[in-house]
């Protein structure tokens, strides 16, 4: 019942149309929502750009185009044709007065031409670029100069300015929601934590940074000595097991250098001498930048049971080095140099050590940093190799005192670890929840999506269903029409067949009435009434051949449809008049011209004519007894 209340609805085709038009606007209009708004995560092919350049299109394609530049430059392409494209960018920049563009062309020429226009021009190109970021609320823009401010005044050790920007862009970054630049800022975050000893901020920071960019060997080395540094050997044994077990290293990198130290680091923490001895032999001679150097010195000497001799040697082969790193390469071995000034008071005069006091601005200078209580130990030691015990309890004094700051500065980065920490999990619980909202909003969407394609398949179901009834109704309605014709014909042919066979037997009792008359007339004949009896007679005759005549055409059309099947063989009977059906008809079953015109009540002129206009409408040339024969049909009757 319902079935056929909805299919009555939906009788009318314009109103399914409709219906399935409604549907798939919806759909569009949900899609929509989802749709990218910006499209500055886009770029194009290097030809691509160059051909919009070619053609000094810039406009709406700012973005794609100073990303597609950004990215070759990220390859480390400053190929001629690379700064050629840069130009006629800048070129067309200009020409357009698009600011957009002209903040990409600072951002990109900036660090292009870094070594030739120096760090302060290059600090003002980018804080250029950053006024147009925010004076056109341009995301990209704003990401770009952020993050090459931060790590230029990160690579300058500028660490106030370089923490300023990276807290700026990983503010912007979250906002929204760019997980490339969340990973980079949060990652430049971490160091800046680390070098100011808020190592539980930076191992957040580089735990959120490593969730963005979860294969980063930089990311995964600083985590690693992050835990070494804080002496968690356990977990930072498992961290091992779990990121590096498996992984092929490359010795040659400087990432592959520095895990291969930290991991000879956590076996000294755990006094597994061997094993750590094994990774310090693999380097070897490999390292080259100054800076691993000093570290790889440092784990030389911190292995156990390093005799007298070899301690001195490695002192004394890498003196050059050590006074070229002053002061890290001083506070990173501080205890062994003591230690060798005490036995070799050649190895390190006063003198030496003036000089390079005075080369990194003087004694004032150093004492700001509370890391370089370790340097005036050292300085103590080689003023007591002069017997300068004044000097030497000064310089002590100066290390105590640097060193109770040093403590005092740790508490407070304790309490400021503390505090970052609580701010950075508080957003990091905001981010958290802002990516299950947005994850929420993108199930909706796509249940939204899904309903919305079911409702379509519905709809579709529901017009083949229609449209399949109304099929059914019309081929139902042909079919009763069919069989209502085929029944009034056959009423037709059984009131013809009852009217032959009427006429057949009022003809015969016709006939046999007549015969019994003429044979009464016949035996009452005599020499005085045989005129009369002979009219007579003659009258009877007559009366019978005008009933016969009468009938003849309904019996030659008897005979037509005895022989109905001949219709089947000889199509073109179609294009015949009802005349010369029957002769055709009566021809082909042998039956000669004369018994045709008798039949059909025709002369033998007639019908010599009509069979000749059959042959040329039908193209019978075969003698009219073959015609069925050669038909190839033996069933039917042919007169020899």
């Amino acid at each position: 019942m319902q079935l056929s209340k909805i299919l009555k609805f939906f009788k009318n085709k314009l109103v399914i149309v409709a219906f399935v038009l409604v549907i798939i606007t919806i759909v569009f209009l949900l899609s929509s929502d989802n749709r990218v708004k910006n499209n500055f995560n886009n770029h194009y092919s290097y030809d691509s750009a160059r051909m919009f350049l070619k053609n000094e299109i810039v406009g709406e394609y700012e973005n794609p185009v100073g990303n597609t530049l950004l990215n070759k430059f990220s390859q480390k392409d400053t190929a001629s044709e690379f700064k050629s494209l840069l130009n006629n960018y800048f070129k067309v920049a200009s020409k357009q007065n698009n600011k957009l563009a002209l903040a990409f062309c600072k951002i990109l020429s900036s660090k292009l031409n870094l070594d030739r226009i120096g760090i302060d021009s290059f600090y003002k190109c980018e804080k250029e670029a950053l006024g147009i970021g925010f004076e056109l609320n341009d995301t990209n823009i704003l990401l770009n100069s952020l993050g090459t401010l931060s790590t230029g005044y990160l690579m300058n050790s500028e660490i106030d300015s370089g923490l300023h920007f990276s807290r700026l862009g990983y503010d912007i970054a979250v906002k929204s929601k760019r997980n490339f630049f969340i990973y980079f800022f949060a990652g430049n975050l971490g160091y800046v934590m680390n070098s100011k000893m808020l190592q539980g901020a930076a191992q957040l920071y580089f735990e959120q940074a490593l969730k963005e960019m979860p294969n980063d060997l930089i990311l995964l080395n600083n985590l690693f000595s992050l835990l070494i540094t804080e002496k968690k050997y356990h977990d930072a044994e498992l961290f091992w097991n779990k990121h590096f077990k498996n992984m092929k290293l490359d010795l040659n990198s400087y990432g592959g250098q520095i895990l291969f130290m930290n991991r000879a680091l956590l076996y000294q923490g755990e006094k597994k001498w061997s094993e750590s001895k094994k990774y310090i032999d693999q380097i070897g001679d490999i390292v080259q930048i100054d800076q691993l150097k000093m570290h790889f010195l440092r784990l030389q000497l911190g292995q156990a049971n390093l005799k007298e001799e070899d301690f001195s040697k490695l002192l004394i082969d890498n003196k050059q080095l050590i006074l070229k790193e002053f002061p890290y390469s001083f506070i990173e071995i501080a205890d062994y140099l003591v230690k060798e000034i005490k036995k070799n008071p050649q190895f390190l005069t006063l003198n030496d050590f003036l000089d390079l006091e005075k080369k990194a601005g003087g004694e004032l200078e150093l004492q700001k940093d509370f890391n370089n209580g370790p340097l005036y130990s050292i300085k103590a030691g080689l003023y007591e190799n002069l017997g300068d015990f004044k000097n030497a309890y000064l310089s002590s004094e100066t290390a105590m005192d640097l060193k109770n700051k040093f403590y005092d500065q740790e508490s407070e980065s304790r309490h400021a670890d503390l505090a970052e920490k609580m701010k950075l999990s508080n957003l990091l619980d905001q981010i958290e929840s802002s990516k299950k909202e947005f994850e929420s909003q993108n199930r909706q969407t796509r249940i939204f999506k899904i309903i919305t394609i079911l409702l379509i398949v519905l709809s579709l179901l529901i017009l083949y269903v229609v449209y399949r009834e109304r099929n059914h109704v019309v081929l139902r309605e042909q079919l009763l029409i069919k069989e209502l014709e085929n029944e009034k014909l056959h009423s037709e042919n059984i009131a013809k067949e009852s009217d032959l066979n009427n006429r057949i037997i009022m003809l015969s009792k016709l006939i046999i009435t007549k015969v019994n008359s003429i044979n009464k007339l016949l035996s009452s004949v005599n020499e005085f009434n045989y005129h009369s009896a002979i009219k007579e007679v003659r009258s009877e005759f007559l009366n019978i051949q005008n009933a016969v005549s009468d009938a003849q055409p309904q019996l030659a059309d008897k005979l037509l449809e005895d022989y109905s099947d001949i219709q089947i063989d000889f199509p073109e009977i179609a294009n015949l008049s009802i005349t010369e059906k029957r002769i055709f008809v009566l021809s082909v079953h042998g039956y000669p011209s004369k018994e045709i015109a008798g039949l059909l009540g025709l002369t033998g002129q007639y019908v010599n004519n009509a069979r000749t206009s059959i042959r040329k409408k039908m193209g019978i040339e075969d003698n009219w007894k073959e015609v069925l024969l050669n038909k190839k049909n033996p069933n039917l009757r042919t007169s020899d």
